[in-house]
């Protein structure tokens, strides 16, 4: 593609016109980009393939895009667009900020106007290249007012400091696309609308009586506190823009494509898409479909309009999918094209008859003639579901999302706000786990391994189950709400009828009774109830009766589907046991629940199964609509259910096959007459919840060394056990106090030590090294390293630390754990285990972080003094000898585990660092919770003073590291400095970074090993 270019065809006056001006610029002076330019000819060719406007397309890139010369095309190309005509702008390059003048611009809070950089075309001035807000304002406006619907997409941010992508820690290419210089406040005469506005015109009136808004869409690359972010040659905010255009055909919504796209960048890239409307019309506006277009619904499907000869043109759906008659569905044509509303003349349980239209006459003799419909949450209750990433790679988490939104069709809608959402699936510690929103250790289904070939068609199939399931559940005939034709009864074992609530979906609390302890199960509680169906209608209706477990299957086993029952009738619901000939049915439901079961390991608060009864009146005149049921019809309330997490009674449980398991139903075939549903739920209270023995919760840590044992102990972890709040040094797990009160009730003894050692330890360890032998296996050729270390390298399942970052890009094996210390690690025994573990992993790497639990555990008591010195000034006089011989010892540990390493393993590069600075106060509670109130009891109160010595203390243990550091120098062995690495917002507590935090010191550490590898 030429620098500069303008494209267009011959116009078609039925079409529309599409004027766009495209922009992108590599070649800045001092901040070379690679992808501007790469991104235009993208958008270009998209914009190519959109045969329903006519296409005039202007392109300005490198030294061709000044600042004048963007102007003319606004001036030039893009006013020429008329009422109906479409307006696109596209700007890829740098974006900046420049000095506001606060008497014109009081608005600005930060005192800044925010700009784009054009080329600066010789321009020995910033005001000669940068294009201010206020000015592409000036530019829209006066395009904008023909009344053109108007698009500006802008690759390029405008912001201060920052977060970098993931990426980043990949090695690839990846440069931000701004320019972090304020450029100086310009004069009023250097702004493009002074010849038009005078200045004292702009000093004493509102800016929208002199510069109005533009009626306009916009999105761009990220938020204002964000950066945008280019890998390789292209704008990974325009890649995955076009993505989500293609894959929609460009039928969407701005609201539906910006929330794709963000879901697509969310776990790969720390940059979130922003869009806006600023006029007040702004929802309508972003509803509207993209440059304009008509949108499609995310949750439409396509189906089949094919003629009958005997009854005429019928929709291949019907009274079961929601449709009802005299609704308007969309026709169209064997390629796609609209070609109107058609009305539905009639509806069956499968199909719909379409009333007489012109734009359905009868075929020809001979031929047939093929049309489509479109119709919205087919025979499926769209689920939102909320992802979360814990440490998932970014490669995996867009294919997740990829695979989701493809092939999960209208069952799958992205939900940035887990309050809002049906369903969380996280990954975490490499695994997939489906929850419920708000609960993230408690799986509704068989975890997935993220290294499993077949993850992605797992995890579409479990989507798919659950809106299935779903659908099911709420199965109701809009016209017949709140029909009560049967009387539903249910009596608990022993006799007593349970008081069946008001309302469409009442739900029973059922009382579980305790049972002998049976082998294998332990302690079991039941009740086998009895559940009644008696017809109070005058006429006979066929019931079939659709069972909904906790496990999310379906079954109609409880009652002969198409039963009839005559007006008084009433039958109980039993269970049939298999299809053994001759088999007698049960006369009641049995309800159980056992301690070995997965609602007690997971400890489930309650659980809930429902009767949803389907109910048809008998037709004797109609065989069309008999009422009974189609065989076909039926198959569709059949769900196997979905795979169990592991317990402990079967860590690894193979359950149902997968495609047994997950079937899609069979399509429906016979008309279904009038119909409508009644429900019944029966709730059962767990008796154990909360009420775990200690060896129970032990059994479910003990990591056997295979995966399920893995799932168990890792959902474990987060369902028992809470950070410890009051040892923040330690970052220790403790037992959380529902259960500890019922163990102390108990009197539960010598299980509490245990449990401590295991969670911090063992358990936590195993789990993290499992990903590295399950990435060894994906990724053999990574670069291989041990970790051995404090708590920045193994911090509690809260935060994301250096190792889980790490992991993503290297093979790290963990030797790490919270609370160890560098007199541990330096022992001749601890020693011998590290040479050992980096000969069996092949480490090329060996990464060390110590030093400060040495330092910082019983700081008050052992280092600061009763009274200052007074021989001493500055932070020096609070500390005692004790602090300065420590540092002595801490330095020569340091320098003898790097010889020791030095000495076996040569090739070894070791990395170390010091830490950043400590604050005296919690960052997460915003309360002196443990540093400063060991100052207070010295007479250290000022909060001033109180940092000035957690400074003065990591300054002076970088100094002796990076001496010890030093006495290796040039025999592979780095320092790394980390010290203000951290932004002062990115700490978790005193002495923790948050997850940006510890992003931020990972991408030190990449940075250096790959430097090393070059």
């Amino acid at each position: 593609m030429a620098p500069t270019s303008t494209s267009s065809l011959p116009s078609d006056a039925s079409k529309p016109t599409l004027y766009a001006l495209l922009v992108g610029i590599n070649a800045y002076e001092n901040f070379p980009l690679r992808g501007p330019v790469s991104d235009v000819a993208a958008l270009e060719r998209y914009l190519g393939g959109l045969f329903d406007f006519n296409r005039k397309i202007e392109v300005l890139t490198d030294e061709r895009a000044t600042k004048a010369a963007l102007a003319r095309a606004f001036n030039n190309h893009l006013s020429q667009a008329g009422a109906g005509d479409t307006i696109l702008f596209y700007f890829s390059g740098h974006g900046t900020q420049e000095l506001a003048d606060p008497g014109l611009w009081p608005g600005e809070a930060d005192g800044l106007l925010e700009a784009i950089a054009c080329h600066n075309g010789g321009g020995a001035s910033s005001q000669d290249f940068l294009l201010t807000d206020k000015e592409l304002r000036y530019l829209l406006h006066g395009v904008t007012r023909s009344g053109a619907h108007t698009l500006a997409l802008f690759d390029c941010c405008h912001s201060g400091e920052n977060t970098r992508s993931l990426l980043e820690l990949t090695g690839q290419d990846v440069r931000e696309r701004s320019i972090s210089v304020n450029f100086p406040a310009r004069p009023w005469e250097s702004f493009l609308f002074s010849p038009e506005i005078s200045e004292s015109q702009a000093r004493s009136q509102p800016l929208e009586s002199w510069l109005p808004e533009a009626d306009y869409v916009q999105m761009a690359a990220c938020e204002s506190d964000e950066k945008a972010l280019e890998i390789g040659v292209e704008g990974i905010f325009t890649k995955n823009l076009l993505n989500v255009l293609r894959a929609s055909e460009g039928a969407v919504s701005y609201a539906a494509l910006h929330d794709r796209v963000r879901q697509y960048m969310r776990f790969a890239y720390d940059q979130r898409p922003k869009l806006l409307a600023p006029q007040r019309d702004a929802e309508a506006l972003l509803k509207t479909g993209f440059l304009g277009r008509v949108p499609r619904s995310d949750a439409a499907t396509s189906l089949e309009v094919t003629y009958n000869p005997s009854r005429g043109w019928l929709l291949n759906a019907g009274a079961l999918h929601g449709l009802k008659p005299g609704q308007l569905v969309p026709l169209l044509d064997a390629v796609g094209a609209p070609l109107g509303n058609v009305a539905l003349a009639s509806v069956g349980i499968d199909y719909a008859l379409l009333a007489p239209d012109p734009l359905l006459p009868p075929p020809p003799a001979g031929g047939q003639p093929v049309y489509r419909a479109l119709l919205e949450n087919l025979m499926k209750t769209p689920l939102r579901v909320f992802l979360s990433s814990r440490n998932g790679s970014p490669a995996d988490q867009a294919q997740l999302l990829s695979g989701l939104v493809e092939k999960a069709g209208g069952c799958y809608l992205p939900e940035d706000d887990e309050a809002k959402a049906d369903y969380r699936l996280t990954v975490r510690n490499g695994w997939y786990f489906l929850t419920r929103p708000g609960d993230e250790f408690r799986p509704l289904a068989k975890p997935v391994p993220v290294s499993d070939l077949e993850a992605i068609p797992t995890l579409v199939k479990y989507v798919r189950h659950l809106a299935h399931f779903t659908y099911l559940k709420t199965l109701q005939n809009p016209e017949a709400a709140g029909t009560t034709g049967i009387r539903l009864e249910v009596i608990s074992e022993g006799g007593s009828p349970l008081l069946l609530p008001e309302g469409d979906d009442p739900t029973l609390t059922v009382p579980l009774l305790a049972r002998d302890e049976v082998p294998d199960r332990g302690r079991v509680w039941g009740n086998n109830v009895e559940v009644w169906l008696t017809n109070t209608t005058p006429q006979a209706v066929y019931a079939t009766v659709l069972y909904l477990s906790n496990t999310f299957r379906a079954s109609t086993a409880f009652l002969e589907t198409n039963t009839l029952l005559e007006p008084g009738q009433t039958v109980q619901l039993g269970l049939k046991p298999g299809n053994t000939p001759g088999a007698v049915r049960g006369t009641t439901v049995p309800l159980s629940y056992s301690s070995s079961s997965v609602q007690h390991d997971y400890n489930w608060p309650d659980v809930t199964e429902r009767f949803r009864v389907i109910l048809t009146p008998k037709n004797d005149h109609s065989p069309d609509a008999s009422g009974v049921l189609s065989a076909p019809t039926l198959a569709f309330f059949s769900l196997n259910p979905l795979p169990d997490p592991p317990t402990r009674a079967k860590r690894d449980k193979p359950g149902l096959t997968r495609d047994d398991m997950l079937s899609d139903p069979a399509p429906l075939a016979k008309p279904l007459p009038a119909w409508w549903t009644q429900s019944v739920a029966l709730r059962w209270e767990n008796p154990t919840f909360n009420r775990l023995e200690a060896e129970e919760v032990n059994a479910m840590l003990e990591v056997e060394g295979n995966p399920a044992s893995d799932a168990l102990a890792d959902c474990a972890l987060g369902l028992y056990f809470d950070l410890s709040r009051d040892a923040p040094l330690d970052a220790r797990y403790v037992v959380k106090p529902e259960l500890l009160a019922y163990w102390q009730e108990q009197q539960t003894r010598g299980w509490l030590g245990d449990l401590t050692f295991a969670v911090t330890s063992r358990v936590s360890q195993a789990i993290r090294n499992r990903k590295f032998f399950d990435d060894e296996k994906r990724f053999p050729t990574r670069l291989r390293v041990l970790a051995q270390g404090d708590s920045w390298f193994q911090y509690p399942f809260l935060i994301r630390d250096i190792i889980d970052y790490l992991q993503l890009n290297f093979l790290v094996y963990s030797a790490s754990s919270a609370g160890k210390t560098l007199a541990t690690m330096q022992k001749d025994e601890a020693i011998a285990d590290t040479i050992q573990t980096l000969k069996d992993r092949q480490a090329r790497f060996f990464l060390v972080s110590g030093g400060l639990n040495d330092l910082m555990a019983d700081f008050g008591e052992t280092f600061l003094r009763d009274r200052p010195d007074p021989r001493q000034t500055g932070p020096r006089r609070f500390l005692n000898e004790a602090f300065f011989q420590t540092l002595d010892t801490l330095q020569a540990q340091y320098e003898r585990l790097f010889a020791a390493v030095r000495r076996e393993m040569p090739q070894v590069h070791i990395v170390t660092h010091g830490y950043d600075y400590v604050l005296p106060m919690n960052q997460v509670s915003q309360k002196e919770t443990w540093l400063a109130p060991q100052l207070a009891e010295s007479g250290i109160t000022d909060p001033a003073e109180q940092q000035a010595l957690l400074t003065f203390i990591v300054d002076e243990f970088n100094q002796r590291l990076a001496l010890a550091a030093a006495k290796f120098s040039g025999e592979n062995l780095s320092y790394l400095d980390v010290r203000k690495a951290i932004n002062p917002a990115y700490w978790h507590d005193e002495i923790h970074p948050n997850d940006k935090g510890f992003l931020s010191l990972a991408m030190r550490f990449t940075s250096r090993m790959r430097a090393v590898e070059k």
